[in-house]
């Protein structure tokens, strides 16, 4: 599966490239994404959102291939992580909603995906407010997750928390009451550190760039953990500056995962973390689901790499940091 992946060597010499278009002849003749890009005209400078409908296809495309062909075991695993997609798609109708742009709404999701994704049944598209979308999903799983936020304040970004934090909660209870034996042990290992990462993340960037109240700093905390414990994740909260929320990170079992100096690279570094960690089990637990686990998030990883670079070339910015926003 690998062996179709860009390359890191492939990649940097995309950032050589003087335009987005002949990025985009490169990826014609790429065979992993040669099937949804290969209709677009030759010279055509297509905008940032329609390469990145293109890219997301491609995507999901070779996710459900793959997910397709997996045993009935592994295959209950993925129709789960098929919520993660869900939940994209319904983040992406609300950011539609909330900029009112109520055109375009429709958002590519291959027809597997569709069979296991409740949303697409309820034709949450023709929604045209936050109000009427939570309406529409009344005899839903996300309509008590979305309910309470009708009516409050609450800004895009503390929706999307919410929804991220209940696919968490999802994928954590699967884990734990359905995976068994190194199966159970590794998605545990990988997601249990992508949980706590994320709650780092998450409660840093409120210390840093919002002056957020400790008690909704912790109603949007992921309520699982795995090498933080409770106690690590309130002394995080109830810290009383950036700076010192991050001296307890240093002490904690993350030390090194952000430094000061860093904090516009704060995601990049969450998943250099998970790529590194990923490959390590991947190569060592080869007769689990880590392989595929990590071949997925290799491949997501890669979109994002191709997007970053994509708008590196078109506004033709200074390419001597890019590499602190690659992830390899």
């Amino acid at each position: 599966m690998s062996g179709k992946l860009i390359s890191y060597t492939e990649l940097i010499s995309l950032v050589n490239k003087s335009s987005v278009t002949e990025i985009v002849e490169y990826l014609k003749n790429h065979i992993e994404y040669s099937s949804v890009f290969r209709g677009i005209q030759s010279g055509i400078n297509l905008h940032r959102s329609d390469l990145e409908r293109l890219l997301n296809r491609a995507l999901l495309d070779n996710f459900a291939k793959i997910i397709k062909f997996l045993n009935v075991y592994h295959d209950k695993f993925f129709k789960i992580y098929i919520k993660r997609y869900e939940i994209g798609y319904l983040k992406h109708v609300i950011r539609l909603l909330t900029n009112k742009h109520k055109e375009a709404t429709e958002m590519y999701v291959p027809e597997y995906f569709r069979q296991h994704m409740l949303v697409h049944k309820k034709n949450i598209v023709l929604a045209h407010t936050f109000e009427e979308l939570v309406d529409i999903l009344r005899d839903t799983e996300y309509f008590k997750v979305l309910n309470p936020m009708v009516g409050a304040q609450n800004s895009l970004y503390s929706i999307e928390m919410k929804l991220d934090d209940y696919y968490y909660e999802c994928l954590w209870n699967f884990i734990e009451n359905y995976l068994s034996g190194k199966d159970r042990e590794v998605a545990l290992k990988i997601y249990g550190t992508k949980i706590d990462l994320t709650n780092i993340e998450w409660i840093v960037r409120w210390k840093s760039f919002y002056d957020t109240p400790k008690e909704i700093i912790y109603s949007y905390t992921i309520n699982k953990r795995y090498k933080l414990k409770k106690d690590d994740i309130i002394g995080l909260v109830e810290s009383n500056n950036s700076q010192e929320c991050m001296e307890l990170i240093e002490k904690s079992k993350y030390k090194g995962i952000l430094r000061k100096d860093e904090m516009v690279f704060m995601e990049h570094n969450r998943n250099q973390y998970m790529m590194n960690l990923q490959k390590k089990i991947a190569g060592t637990k080869t007769d689990t689901i880590a392989p595929i686990i990590f071949y997925l998030f290799k491949k997501e990883t890669e979109i994002e790499n191709l997007t970053k670079i994509i708008e590196c070339v078109r506004y033709k910015a200074d390419v001597s940091q890019l590499e602190n926003y690659i992830v390899k």
